[in-house]
């Protein structure tokens, strides 16, 4: 057996080692740099006593293997693995900057619901990602989701998934170590029943379970069973109902709740059943607005707005009755003139004409807004009019009829134009699909390295051209150029270093 070596400045591959990052309990992270490309990376080592032992090895090289496969900005990119000249196993993954979830939870507490909405839609379109790749986590944390800075995602933060050390890979064409039956594997703080129970079979739902507790922890800034003991930790996974968010941090919206539990149900049947449909249930509440009465949404509480149309109704008019049960409280129609013909809109507050005994008095002003007062009618806001014969009736019938024959062309005109214009595709993004030969080439720009060939890139369409450039080791680099204002296609033809 070789001695275990240092490996500050030790070489893996073409990437040198400079420094360490930390360690953990199965091995050390440090950063290591490309010798020619001059790109850093982190470097996770597993730790020399454990190298020796195969099935060890081969988790550590099923994490390297499950998140190689999947390319998602959600989740850490793995450049390579491998073993070093004294046996001991590493992964080159994507150097992050910024810190865990569980960090920023300690310093800075909950998250705002709208800020926690975001999160939690972005890691489970994530975990979606592994998904759809047959790998399941079973370990998702707060210490496994790392935040980083990206102007181009939600509130300016785009988490990321790490630690696919006890993944399962549900493929049977992959080579993956198999969990020992009657062993538990996961976080006990995030556990799902069935692994609290060590039951054959565990799939991609015991990490919609985990995703529950996740938000639980995004919501209330605490796990959903905060339980010192590990033995109690597993009973309350196994028989406590789950909490509802609401019971912790207050105003929640019902339909939170909801999401939560169902999440975190004990039955794996009763939960969703895929991120897909958790997503498709998150947006689907969000977007009808269930929001709880007392709740202050943009534009203020739904009892708000319905107090400040109240104030501009004329005394002694019918208020609109406050639905049963307390729900979101109906707000009225605007004010506008329903379109002639329509049967479905509603007419504010006609005005009645004014009794013959006398005009009707202008209502009392008390030097409040301006909107307060009510429409009159026709008769108390017109000036005086002159006299019109019985003979200048005809004239103004046919002037009348004019007037909307040329109203509604001009009616016509606009609307059809306005579809038109709606009809113009409006360009939002420009794709480019990049591929070479051989793939697995990575395409930079600016000096970093954006994506792996082939991959689909998303950009701003603009002027001018996108530059990247293709390269693989041990093939010379080669410079791509494609049209900033449309979607383009590239394969790139790489040649061996010395050879042209």
């Amino acid at each position: 057996m070789v001695a275990s070596l240092p490996m500050v400045g030790t070489q893996l591959g073409s990437y040198r080692v400079l420094s360490k990052l930390g360690e953990g309990g199965m091995g050390s992270v440090y950063v290591a740099e490309h010798l020619l490309l001059k790109r850093k990376v982190a470097v996770k080592v597993l730790l020399k006593e454990l190298s020796s032992d195969a099935s060890i090895t081969r988790r550590f090289m099923n994490e390297a293997r499950a998140t190689s496969q999947i390319v998602h900005p959600g989740i850490v990119r793995i450049w390579d693995f491998g073993e070093h000249t004294d046996g001991t196993a590493y992964i080159l993954m994507e150097l992050l900057e910024g810190e865990t979830l569980r960090d920023r939870i300690a310093k800075r507490g909950r998250f705002p619901l709208d800020q926690a909405l975001a999160m939690v839609k972005q890691i489970a379109e994530a975990l979606g990602a592994a998904h759809a790749h047959r790998v399941v986590h079973r370990d998702l944390k707060p210490e496994n989701i790392f935040l980083v800075a990206d102007p181009t995602a939600p509130f300016g933060v785009q988490p990321k998934i790490l630690d696919f050390g006890i993944a399962k890979i549900l493929d049977p064409s992959v080579d993956a170590p198999q969990t020992r039956a009657g062993s538990i594997i996961g976080t006990p703080l995030y556990m799902s029943p069935e692994q609290c129970l060590a039951t054959p079979g565990v799939d991609h739902r015991a990490d919609l379970y985990a995703l529950g507790g996740i938000f639980f922890l995004l919501l209330c800034g605490r796990p959903p069973f905060p339980k010192s003991n590990f033995g109690d930790l597993l009973a309350a996974h196994l028989h406590e109902p789950p909490p509802r968010p609401s019971s912790v941090t207050a105003n929640l919206p019902p339909w939170i709740d909801e999401l939560v539990v169902r999440l975190l149900a004990k039955v794996r049947e009763e939960r969703f059943q895929s991120t897909e449909e958790f997503l498709d249930a998150l947006l689907a509440a969000r977007d009808s607005r269930r929001i709880a009465p007392n709740e202050p949404t943009v534009v203020g509480s739904a009892a708000a707005t319905a107090a400040q149309l109240a104030a501009l109704a004329p005394p002694g008019a019918a208020s609109t009755p406050t639905p049963r049960g307390g729900g979101l409280t109906p707000t009225p129609p605007p004010l506008m003139t329903p379109a002639p013909g329509d049967p479905s809109a509603t007419t504010v507050d006609p005005a009645t004409p004014p009794p013959s005994s006398g005009p009707t008095p202008p209502p009392a002003s008390d030097g409040g807004d301006v909107s307060a007062t009510r429409a009159h009618s026709a008769e108390e806001l017109a000036l005086p009019q002159p006299h019109r014969s019985r003979a200048s009736i005809p004239v103004l019938l046919a002037g009348a009829f004019a007037g909307t024959i040329v109203l509604g062309l001009g009616g016509f005109y606009l609307v059809a134009r306005a579809h038109r214009a709606g009809d113009e595709p409006q360009a939002t993004a420009t794709h480019f699909f990049i591929d070479s030969d051989p793939p697995g080439a990575d395409v930079y720009r600016d000096g970093a390295s954006v994506c792996v060939t082939p991959c689909r890139l998303e950009d701003k369409p603009r002027s001018g051209e996108q530059h990247w450039v293709v390269a693989k080791e041990g093939f010379s680099e080669e410079p791509l150029s494609l049209p900033a204002d449309r979607d383009g296609h590239a394969r790139v033809k790489l040649h061996p270093e010395n050879t042209r």
